[in-house]
């Protein structure tokens, strides 16, 4: 069943040859895969493994993810995932009060956007956001490698603290209830 789907999305988008074809099958991808990571996968091992151990493996688990993806990014030479249009959310002035504080956000500077992106989304948004040259998929420097681990690092430690928060807040209720 979905073999078939998938056939007649890429069929269809194969026919569209459009950036929206690439940037709604980038997107819904990334959507599927990054739910399923964030509110699934990584709740149920840090609560199976513990924080520490846990931890670790989603960490690592997320890093080698989110350097596949990088490669894949940088060899289709494709922004599924809409990096560039992120690039120009900086200059929004339209009403909408998330986008505007997004792009209040991101115009203060590449550390704030680097906290920002770091927390809201994943390493391998931030390097492709603040890495120099816009649709250009230039290869890794020194400079992006320390922007792709920093991300990590800090987008990693906050959502374990996130989810061993909320692991630790249901076992309580557990427990109360039983």
């Amino acid at each position: 069943m979905l073999n078939k789907i998938f056939r007649s999305v890429i069929r269809a988008g194969v026919k569209f040859r459009g950036r929206a074809f690439f940037l709604a099958v980038g997107i819904a991808v990334e959507e599927i895969v990054a739910n399923a990571f964030d509110y699934a996968l990584y709740p149920f091992v840090v609560w199976k493994y513990g924080l520490v151990k846990g931890g670790v493996m989603m960490a690592l688990f997320s890093l080698a993810f989110c350097y596949a993806t990088l490669i894949v990014y940088n060899l289709t030479k494709k922004d599924w995932f809409g990096i560039e249009l992120l690039k120009e959310l900086r200059e929004y002035k339209g009403r909408g009060k998330i986008f505007g504080a997004m792009s209040w956000i991101l115009k203060k500077g590449q550390v704030a956007s680097f906290v920002f992106l770091s927390l809201k989304f994943d390493p391998f948004t931030t390097v492709a956001y603040i890495r120099t040259g816009a649709n250009e998929f230039p290869k890794m420097d020194c400079r992006a490698w320390k922007i792709f681990f920093g991300s990590w690092l800090l987008g990693n430690l906050s959502w374990l603290a996130v989810v061993f928060t909320g692991v630790s807040l249901v076992k309580v209720f557990w427990e109360t209830v039983h």
